[in-house]
């Protein structure tokens, strides 16, 4: 019974490592069977970009002196860059800059997708129909900068690396330069408070990030001792022991690490919505992701659950003997003359 038991430990203490690994090296390149799995996405399909940037520089125009004095920047400098703002709001659109309808982060990098069919649905975004199309190069551990992703979009445009932007003109062209060399976090509206918690966010993504790869490894090795222990009296309490305390630490640092990648981007999912209405922007989280590493938390349990009842169950048993009658007592009679005297 014990190795029945055991049996089915090592089969979940598979599945924990196979659902988190997959979690986890989501989006490490463009496969759509990993492109899908993902920690969070921003949809674009509905961005007024004249409002957005529109109500980004107005908002700090009346700043301009002091954000030329903070960046040393010349205050022509800062004037360029207003310009190319604003010819670039009154003379393209979001896609013709380069940008992609959709984007998504991961742990390991940034991807852009385009919507397939319709650009909208009934209710303005659909997230069920994304086709992504290009992942940058894979870092595990990703800081993921906004205003650097930003950048490296519009530079991919300038060096005409993005397919379908030719008609743009060389003045746009120029003005998307400026701005990629100008441009600061000073000049970029981040929805709600992000900026001020970027850095916490990366924290937060990397610390998920090690934790959910520390559960994997000590899945891994308790499937070995788990083999091992096929082969070892189940009477043995020190493999007993080893064993479920890495049972419990996979358990541990599986759930840690998806609590912390769940609650981090479902805040920033909620400060992107709340404050980017405005400008049709859209976020979502991955069903997908959050799926596969809260499965793999819940196949950690049963793998507790099932150890202790295998203990219990195996423990009771022990080793077993064939219960054998005490011998018979010699025959030690012997008959004797009784003497006369």
């Amino acid at each position: 019974m014990f190795r029945l038991f055991r049996l089915g430990i090592i089969v979940l203490s598979i599945a924990t490592i196979i659902l988190a690994a997959f979690g986890l090296v989501g989006s490490y390149k463009d496969e759509s069977y990993l492109t899908k799995i993902y920690l969070l996405d921003m949809h674009l399909t509905d961005l007024n970009l004249a409002k957005l940037l529109t109500a980004s520089t107005s908002h700090k125009r009346g700043l301009l002196p002091d954000i030329t004095s903070s960046i040393n920047l010349p205050s022509t400098a800062a004037s360029d860059l207003d310009s190319a703002i604003s010819d670039v709001v009154s003379g393209v659109k979001y896609n013709d800059m380069g940008l992609a309808d959709v984007y998504s982060v991961s742990f390991w990098g940034y991807c852009r997708g385009s919507v397939k069919g319709s650009e909208k649905s009934k209710h303005g975004f659909d997230n069920t129909n994304v086709n992504f199309t290009w992942c940058s190069k894979p870092k595990p551990g990703y800081f993921v900068d906004p205003l650097s992703i930003f950048k490296h979009e519009l530079n991919r445009t300038v060096n005409k690396e993005v397919s379908g932007n030719d008609v743009i003109s060389s003045t746009i062209r120029s003005d998307l330069q400026t701005i990629v060399d100008k441009m600061t976090y000073k000049n970029l509206n981040l929805p709600g408070n992000l900026h001020d918690n970027l850095k916490l966010l990366n924290n937060l993504t990397k610390a998920s990030f090690g934790l959910i790869l520390v559960s994997i490894l000590l899945a891994f090795i308790s499937v070995v001792i788990q083999i091992v222990g096929c082969c070892v009296d189940p009477s043995n309490c020190c493999l007993s022991v080893l064993n479920f305390v890495l049972q419990f630490a996979t358990f541990l640092t599986g759930a840690i690490g998806a609590g912390i990648s769940t609650g981090a981007y479902y805040y920033v999912r909620g400060q992107i919505n709340s404050n980017t209405k405005q400008y049709g922007v859209k976020s979502f989280l991955s069903i997908a992701f959050y799926a596969l590493v809260w499965s793999s938390v819940a196949s950690s349990i049963l793998v507790i659950i099932f150890s202790l009842i295998g203990h219990c169950c195996g423990s009771g048993g022990g080793r077993k003997y064939k219960a054998v009658s005490p011998p018979s007592s010699p025959d030690m009679g012997y008959e004797y003359e009784k003497s006369s005297h």
